[in-house]
């Protein structure tokens, strides 16, 4: 790679990372969140526009939406830390001082909001649990998402849909994050295919998946043994906090259905 190619390249995931940064820099702030905060604590790594083919600027807004939920989760480590202190000084010297710092891979992070893809059941594939006309639907006012598992639910959806010229009563809106998305602007064709692609979803797992995943203790029924989830970590890593969870709470089995 010759040298103006890769200074090019430095220059262009620098820029997205900023964009990230400005992003999640807005919303602390509409917050009502202390300034610098993000600044300090806040390590990004990847670029965001690279990480996965698509014409949208989805690797920014997985690393971004991730970074603050990482962000709120500082603040309440670092609040933990800084029992005692003014209540009235929410982000002072002392939480910003307590406060891990958070890092978030964009790679990681995509792979995280399709994480449920990537799970494996005592080293098996489950089988895809959602009904075919399961989805999010774009609408003349927004989105709307349906659920169809349940027959009685799939029944209603298509009645409604056909008599009513709409979907049923489950608007769900989607239309703000929707607009944030379309707010980031599009990709040059050029560039859209320029980034990864999602890993196969198969078993045993690529090794990427393998590498970001860890196995969690599922507790079932008395009677019935421990399964085993494996499932991809968190995108967000708090410095010097560890992830001591390791099993999960409940059950795999469904509700059953209840007829209305």
């Amino acid at each position: 790679m010759s040298c103006v190619k890769r200074k090019r390249q430095v220059g262009n995931e620098q820029m997205s990372r900023t964009a990230v940064l400005a992003s999640v820099q807005q919303l602390w702030k509409h917050l009502g969140l202390k300034d610098g905060f993000v600044e300090k604590k806040l390590v990004l790594s990847g670029d965001p526009d690279k990480v996965v083919q698509s014409s949208f600027r989805v690797g920014q807004l997985a690393q971004a939406s991730t970074a603050l939920v990482g962000l709120a989760a500082s603040v309440f480590h670092g609040r933990r830390k800084s029992a005692g202190d003014a209540e009235d000084d929410r982000l002072g010297e002392r939480l910003l001082e307590n406060a891990p710092e958070v890092k978030v891979d964009a790679r990681h992070a995509v792979l995280c909001f399709a994480s449920e893809a990537y799970n494996l059941v005592d080293g098996e594939l489950p089988r895809d649990i959602w009904d075919d006309l399961a989805g999010l639907y774009a609408t003349k006012d927004g989105h709307v998402r349906i659920h169809t598992n349940f027959p009685h639910h799939r029944q209603a959806a298509l009645y409604k849909t056909t008599t009513e010229g709409g979907s049923w009563e489950v608007r769900v809106s989607l239309a703000g994050v929707g607009q944030w998305l379309r707010d980031m602007g599009q990709l040059g064709a050029e560039d859209a295919f320029k980034g990864e692609t999602m890993p196969a979803r198969q078993a045993p797992m690529v090794e990427e998946v393998s590498n970001l995943s860890r196995n969690y203790v599922v507790r079932n029924p008395a009677g019935k043994s421990p399964r085993t989830l494996t499932a991809l970590k968190s995108a967000i890593c708090l410095d010097n906090v560890p992830d001591i969870v390791a099993e999960v709470p409940g059950s795999l089995k469904c509700d059953s259905i209840k007829w209305l």
